[in-house]
């Protein structure tokens, strides 16, 4: 009988699985220049009303017919304690909770900011929509066209909704209630300021359906003699079995150049990883020793320029992704 958020039980619904925080383009080219065609950041053009509670917001304020003029024009990321125009403060402890009740219930006034954006939005079957939250204090509602697409909890973690059933070509409708308290915020509780609002970076993912879902790469390094080996495994984000002859391609360059010093280093995915029960889906394995490395230090912090590059089972580029690791 709980609502969402005084629910210790619903830590989210809607969301996708969490995964490692990397940025993704659609070129090996836009990868080395940062830059990519992917990732588009929604940041102006937001309209905000702040309520005194999630009951208290308008009837139909997340659909695309509602009439939001006496909403408020803000750029995120920002935090709506920090607004001199909103009532409500940054609160600062570091023992008590802001406020005195139980877990898991919070006050009866429970601050929430209602956020409406426009998207313009270009029709494609081959690309993923996924909105990435990189930061919402304390939880929220996600809606997309009037629909409800999701809620999350974890103020400090990337949150990731697929919006792509949702879309339609033309002016689209991305909606936030963001509540300032919740029942997670007793567990994240600590010496700290009390905000409300979006932290940080809000963005739109465009993905090919088959994807870079999660790299893991584990650097071993050895001391006596500078040697190294590098282990990754690497997973695939797939409908069914869609991964399937796909290829993954590794190259690891000391930071600001091009030579590679894992030649060769590739996986693909084949049918025997999808074997009943004991099959390990669409993930990538991938291991190379080195003979001498620069090792890191916070004194000496050196660097190395992980590039995974995604094919499909015709050998064209889909999707890379680059990292900074160190040994």
């Amino acid at each position: 009988a709980n609502p969402h958020w005084e629910n210790p039980e619903t830590l989210a619904f809607g969301r996708l699985p969490a995964a490692a925080h990397f940025h993704r383009f659609a070129s090996a080219a836009q990868s080395k220049a940062n830059k990519s065609t992917r990732d588009q950041e929604l940041s102006e053009g937001w309209r905000f009303l702040r309520v005194p509670h999630p009951d208290q917001a308008p009837t139909g304020w997340e659909q695309p017919a509602f009439d939001d003029h006496n909403f408020k024009v803000v750029t995120l990321p920002a935090l709506w304690t920090m607004d001199p125009d909103e009532i409500d403060q940054p609160i600062y402890t570091n023992v008590r909770m802001p406020f005195r009740h139980e877990p898991p219930r919070v006050p009866d006034q429970n601050p929430t900011g209602l956020y409406r954006f426009t998207l313009n939005h270009q029709s494609s079957t081959s690309l993923q929509s996924v909105l990435v939250l990189e930061g919402v204090e304390n939880c929220c509602y996600v809606y997309c066209n009037g629909h409800t697409i999701g809620f999350n909890k974890d103020s400090r973690l990337p949150a990731e909704f697929d919006l792509t059933p949702f879309l339609v070509p033309g002016e689209n409708l991305i909606a936030l209630m963001v509540l300032r308290f919740s029942d997670a915020s007793y567990i994240e509780d600590q010496d700290q300021w009390w905000h409300a609002g979006v932290h940080r970076p809000i963005r739109l993912s465009r993905r090919p359906w088959v994807n870079l879902k999660d790299i893991h790469a584990k650097p071993i390094f050895d001391p006596v003699n500078h040697s190294a080996r590098l282990d990754l495994s690497i997973s695939l984000s797939a409908i069914g079995r869609g991964a399937l002859g796909h290829r993954v391609t590794v190259a690891l360059c000391p930071a600001g150049q091009t030579r590679n010093l894992t030649p060769g280093l590739s996986g693909q995915i084949e049918r025997r990883q999808y074997y009943p029960v004991t099959g390990k889906g669409a993930v990538i394995q991938l291991s190379k020793s080195l003979k001498k490395v620069r090792a890191w230090s916070s004194e000496r912090p050196h660097l190395y320029d992980l590039e995974i590059t995604l094919q499909d089972p015709k050998g064209r580029i889909l999707e890379c992704a680059r990292l900074k690791i160190g040994f």
